[in-house]
């Protein structure tokens, strides 16, 4: 299979998944692409569409960025840890990151897919109050790179297993990680960002993991011309 579904293939993946059936109608449906022409390592298209701002996840709390503190190009990534493609797509993310010294990765959840997505989502928001960026990077890595469905319980073990302790007094961190994570899912359903994985690259949404050749190619297009591809 290629690194993005073909238009008909992912319709029918959201079908048979069991997501809300008007979200694969709102698929079908879709508004006329930003840029016209993107296309996967494949060959098969990309899905895109402009956004209102450069800058959709200013003002929304509890997001994580890591990279470069200065950098010129940020990559928002909303993503589901129960989303296989995420898992696929996280090695190669990492590989792009860290090898571009002026790029940023925002993290951006949407757990979409199961009620236990939503509260791995508030376990890994919580780890990121409590012990900060760096340890809650690390969660997050270990959560993507685990196999089979991760609920709270899972989490947990991945948790310990890194000397985090999920289950220590309440300090206040758990609450305000349930506030950030549902404004996050708030934002992603006011921008119609309703598919994991998604990304945001300044004015523009694209779904599906493109590949990490195609990604650096929209990288280095924004870089030179402001949008994911110069024609």
């Amino acid at each position: 299979m290629g690194t993005t579904f073909h238009r008909r293939a992912l319709i029918a993946h959201l079908a048979a998944g069991g997501l809300l059936a008007a979200t694969a109608r709102a698929f079908a449906a879709a508004p006329p692409p930003a840029v016209p022409g993107l296309a996967a390592s494949d060959g098969s298209p990309i899905r895109n569409f402009a956004l209102p701002s450069r800058a959709p996840f200013a003002d929304v709390p509890g997001l994580q960025r890591f990279g470069a503190a200065e950098a010129d190009v940020v990559v928002h990534e909303i993503f589901d840890y129960n989303c296989a493609f995420c898992r696929t797509a996280a090695p190669a993310l990492d590989e792009v990151l860290a090898g571009d010294d002026r790029l940023a990765l925002v993290l951006v959840h949407d757990p979409i897919l199961s009620p236990a997505s939503a509260a791995v989502a508030a376990l890994q928001q919580t780890a990121f109050r409590r012990f900060g960026a760096d340890a809650a990077h690390g969660f997050h890595r270990a959560l993507l790179g685990s196999r089979g469905f991760v609920d709270a319980p899972r989490a947990k073990q991945v948790a310990a297993a890194l000397g985090l302790d999920l289950d220590g007094p309440d300090d206040g961190h758990p609450a305000r990680a349930e506030t950030d994570l549902a404004a996050q899912r708030r934002r992603t359903a006011d921008l119609g960002l309703k598919i994991t994985p998604s990304f945001v690259v300044g004015d523009t949404a694209f779904i599906g993991w493109p590949g990490p050749v195609t990604l650096r190619a929209m990288i280095a297009a924004e870089r030179s011309c402001g949008r994911l591809r110069c024609d």
